[in-house]
């Protein structure tokens, strides 16, 4: 950092922007993500500080493996990060996870690690609940993100508009908050620490103090959370999250939670150590504040799988206030690493499994050689033009339908786009089954064998949630059921059931079906059997789920037109439009 000499009073206002600046301004590191290295995009925050252990060890470190750490600021260049997957692992408040996964992006949580950072501080000693910054205001960092999203639940749950009772100001980031604070241009931020170590360090120290004195911790936001929610003092704030990329390796991201889980420990009880640490790969922080944060958050890594019933917990507070702060639903089973269901229940485009990819993304393991290698690469390119325009084909029409369903569109219509959609879907999987027996003859039949074997430990069939995955329609007669402030009187009650009991069994019939012939075809297919005799059951499949679409829609139009009134069906189309 720029050393400077404060010749006058004056210039300490200008040493705190300095200050403050130098620490504001991260620029991103651009990291070329490739296979030789790990990228790690990461906070200033202590929820970084295990990984940078890590990347200190050279945990991850070989011949082939180099580790890098790129430092995002706010939470909007994170989620731009995560969308041009410049960086495998991502260091995320925990509700910013949920909503990246919920509009259908390809990561995982690890886990939850940071469990008290956030504070109020002020000027004032004697402030010591929210309540006691009424009519105040607050220097206020994320609007719309954490720690504002827990500051406004906090203020409603004891009776308080977050909006009227408080004077918030809105700041970029918790840097802002805190040069504000030291050029004493407000009295009270929300801050999450080491930002908050940082102001109270520099309020105290040589001539800044005449500038910027007496700050305090004056509100612990967690056991805030605690006493108002009557739960444990504590808030799953923010976690680690994986890739798409690096998803590909599961080995590696267990190997990871459990040296993460080792820093956390190393970290937490040796604040010094960390503190000198982290400064070498972090330089806007200073060694002080971080020795000062570590001795006052809690940084404990619990793996995603077994933190779930208390993220849920909060998931629960926010989606109640908000459904859109955690991208409109819980997230499902797929979303927490270690869920033995690791694949979403949704509409695939293809039943037949998709042998290119697999093979070659697992080729070391079948023994397969040069020469084969060079036959399947080339298979790949001929292939692979063929099956992803008409893949984003299916994809762009199953959107379409959705969205023409939900705006009432035709019943004519969306039988005839059904039926495009079932004509896609058919071609596709004649496509994948040319190519499985251009796979097949490259192979040998131990290979071919050793694929099949791994393909069913890798994909077990699991019937998941066929509901949500037999057509593009989407299932209005169980959404309804799921909607909040939807108020369903009694009488309409009695009419969604007396409509549904003459058609659940044909329903449940047809699902079954389709399930079990999804499941066949996929045996069909691992068996070699020929095309002919799949595609046969392709069509079989399909004719079902035009069925399916074509009840759906009877649902839709006697729901809008018999049972909800406007206000109730703009509700109903708002949950579903989310949840898509």
């Amino acid at each position: 950092m720029k050393k400077l000499k404060y010749i006058i009073p004056v210039l300490l206002i200008i040493g705190a922007i300095i200050y403050f600046n130098n620490r504001d301004d991260f620029e991103l590191k651009k990291v070329k993500n490739t296979k030789e290295n790990i990228v790690f995009a990461v906070p200033f925050a202590p929820v970084s500080y295990p990984i940078i252990k890590m990347i200190e060890d050279g945990t991850f470190d070989n011949d082939t493996l180099k580790s890098e750490l790129i430092l995002w600021k706010t939470p909007d260049q994170l989620r731009a990060l995560v969308a041009s997957k410049q960086a495998d692992v991502f260091a995320v408040p925990s509700n910013v996870a949920a909503t990246l996964y919920n509009k259908n992006i390809d990561v995982k949580l690890l886990n939850i690690s940071i469990w008290r950072a956030m504070w109020l501080v002020s000027r004032s000693d004697d402030k010591k609940t929210l309540a006691d910054f009424k009519g105040e205001e607050i220097t206020m960092p994320f609007r719309g993100d954490m720690p504002h999203i827990v500051f406004m639940e906090l203020a409603k749950k004891q009776g308080l508009d977050p909006e009227k009772d408080f004077k918030l100001n809105y700041v970029p980031s918790p840097m802002d908050a805190a040069k504000k604070m030291i050029m004493r241009r407000t009295d009270n931020a929300l801050l999450i620490d080491p930002a908050v170590s940082m102001v109270i360090e520099k309020s105290k120290s040589g001539l800044s103090s005449v500038v910027a004195p007496d700050i305090y911790r004056s509100v612990d936001l967690q056991d805030e959370w605690g006493r108002l929610f009557n739960t444990e003092n504590e808030i799953p704030i923010a976690g680690i999250m994986a890739g798409s990329d690096i998803l590909k390796n599961p080995k590696l991201l267990k190997a990871f939670n459990t040296a993460y889980k080792k820093a956390t420990e190393w970290c937490m009880e040796h604040p010094e150590e960390t503190a000198k640490m982290v400064v070498k790969h972090i330089p806007q922080l200073n060694e002080n504040a971080v020795t000062d944060a570590m001795k006052n958050v809690l940084l404990k890594s619990i793996d995603a799988n077994e933190v779930r019933p208390k993220l849920e917990a909060f998931y629960k507070v926010l989606h109640k206030s908000k459904p859109e702060l955690i991208g409109g639903k819980l997230p499902d089973d797929v979303f927490y690493f270690g869920n033995k269901k690791q694949t979403k229940a949704t509409l695939k485009s293809s039943s037949v499994p998709g042998y290119m990819g697999f093979v070659l993304t697992n080729i070391s393991d079948f023994n397969i050689n040069e020469e084969q290698q060079k036959e399947l690469l080339a298979l790949k390119d001929n292939f692979k033009p063929k099956a992803m325009p008409i893949n984003q084909k299916i994809v762009a029409l199953a959107k379409t339908i959705k969205q023409k369903s939900l705006n009432r569109s035709d019943a004519k219509e969306l039988e005839k786009l059904s039926k495009e959609f079932g004509i896609l879907r058919i071609e596709l999987d004649e496509i994948k089954t040319t190519c499985r027996d251009a796979v097949a003859n490259v192979l040998t039949k131990e290979q071919w064998e050793a694929l099949v074997e791994k393909y069913n430990k890798a994909n077990p069939y699991e019937m998941g949630d066929p509901l949500g995955r037999m057509s593009p329609v989407p299932n209005y007669m169980i959404d309804v059921f799921h909607v909040d402030n939807l108020k369903l009187s009694k009488e309409q009650i009695n009419q969604l059931a007396n409509w549904s009991k003459d058609r659940h069994s044909n329903a449940v019939m047809a699902h079954s079906k389709i399930a079990n012939l999804e499941k066949l075809i996929r045996q069909l297919s691992l068996e070699k059997k020929p095309k002919d005799e799949i595609v046969q059951k392709l069509k079989e499949m399909e004719k079902i789920r035009h069925k399916i679409t074509v009840t759906k829609t009877v649902c839709r139009d006697f729901m809008k037109n018999d049972v909800l009134n406007k206000d109730q069906w703009d509700l109903l189309t708002k949950f579903i439009t989310n949840k898509l």
